[in-house]
C-alpha cells in the first residue's frame, strides 16, 4: 500500500509497504496472537476481540510486511489507520 506521508526509517525513506496478507500462515497469525495476548495480559488488559486491537493488527501488519512494528509505530496517523484497516478487513473476511 502507498503511504500518504512517507517516512524515514532506518536511514531509507518509505513510500510504500507491500503488506502480503494472503502469504500469512495460520501458524504465524497463532504465534502473533499468543505474543500480543502475552504483552496485553502483562499490561492487565484482557481484550475480547483482537481484531479490534491496535497492537494486533499493526503486529500481523509487520509479520505480513517482513518488517519490524517500530515502522508502524512511525506511520501518520492517516497511514496508521489504513494500514489497521486493511488488516482487520482481511482478518474479518472483508477483504
Amino acid at each position: 500500500m502507498k503511504l500518504m506521508t512517507p517516512r524515514l526509517f532506518e536511514g531509507n525513506e518509505i513510500t510504500e509497504i507491500d503488506l502480503r496478507l494472503d502469504g500469512l500462515t495460520g501458524k504465524q497469525l497463532m504465534h502473533v496472537e499468543r505474543q500480543v495476548r502475552a504483552e496485553l495480559r502483562e499490561q492487565g488488559e484482557m481484550p475480547i476481540m483482537l481484531e479490534s486491537e491496535s497492537a494486533y493488527l499493526i503486529a500481523v501488519a509487520a509479520a505480513a510486511a517482513g518488517q519490524p512494528i517500530e515502522l508502524f509505530e512511525q506511520l501518520s496517523g492517516a497511514d496508521f489507520t489504513a494500514v489497521k484497516m486493511t488488516v482487520q478487513n482481511f482478518l474479518l473476511g472483508s477483504a
